[in-house]
């Protein structure tokens, strides 16, 4: 899932930069994957001038609801 978001980082960074609510929902295995996705959709924050990216997810969209996990082993 990773590799798509920064395939289609230029996008995402269009819509992380708008001044439009988005919601990112992340689903699959427990292991590795909700930290990698993490950390390449902090990066495309990052890229898309997004400062405290990591704090961003952390407080606001948790809270909000608008970052949201399901995962299983």
């Amino acid at each position: 899932m990773q590799d798509v978001i920064l395939r289609e980082s230029e996008k995402l960074q269009k819509i992380f930069s708008s001044p439009k609510k988005f919601y990112i929902y992340v689903a699959g295995n427990a292991k590795l994957m909700p930290k990698d996705v993490r950390s390449a959709i902090v990066g495309v924050m990052e890229a898309s001038g997004i400062e405290n990216s990591q704090q961003f997810i952390d407080v606001c969209a948790k809270k909000l609801g608008r970052y949201q996990t399901e995962t299983w082993s």
